[in-house]
């Protein structure tokens, strides 16, 4: 164990975590290649809770961020995981709900709000995917006029996206 208290496991889960964009399961994996997927999720969670990984995180993370700028391409890409975030990935192989400490990154980073009910039972809101999407297509320049109807003006470009003439034309005229 060295002067910050890790074991070189624990270093090396810790950097590979930065490393890999946050993605704890796929750090632990790093660090113990035969576990299960189960156990990496479990262990992941659980070794993130450990107050001497945290403050070695926290340090890394500060460290990270105060080189981090985030660039259009990220930034889009981020709002393009929001789009395609998928409920289902909150659940078990069973229909059952995950805990929340073993919710993927992939979707935790597009939940909204979140409620513990006094039952236990656990309500998750999303962000908007027909924003999220809404954005992406004003970003990339095809939905230009977000002046007039957004709804109808959505509709438009992603016709025009599948090659499918809009409704409102003269078929005829095609």
């Amino acid at each position: 164990m060295s002067a910050d208290g890790l074991t070189d496991r624990e270093r090396a889960f810790c950097l590979r975590y930065v490393a890999n964009g946050f993605k704890g399961t796929a750090a632990y994996r790093s660090v113990a290649p035969h576990a299960t997927e189960a156990t990496c999720r479990s262990e992941a969670a659980r070794w993130m809770t450990k107050p001497h990984i945290r403050r070695f995180l926290d340090a890394q993370l500060s460290l990270y961020f105060s080189r981090l700028e985030m660039a259009g391409a990220e930034a889009l890409g981020r709002v393009a995981q929001d789009a395609k975030a998928d409920i289902r990935e909150l659940f078990d192989e069973h229909g059952k709900p995950l805990p929340a400490h073993l919710w993927p990154d992939s979707i935790a980073n597009s939940i909204e709000a979140c409620e513990v009910r006094a039952d236990g039972s656990v309500r998750v809101k999303l962000v908007s995917k027909l924003a999220a999407r809404r954005l992406i297509l004003e970003a990339t320049g095809t939905l230009q006029d977000s002046t007039r109807d957004g709804v109808s003006a959505l509709a438009r470009a992603i016709r025009g996206d599948l090659g499918l003439p809009d409704p409102g034309t003269d078929r005829a005229a095609s």
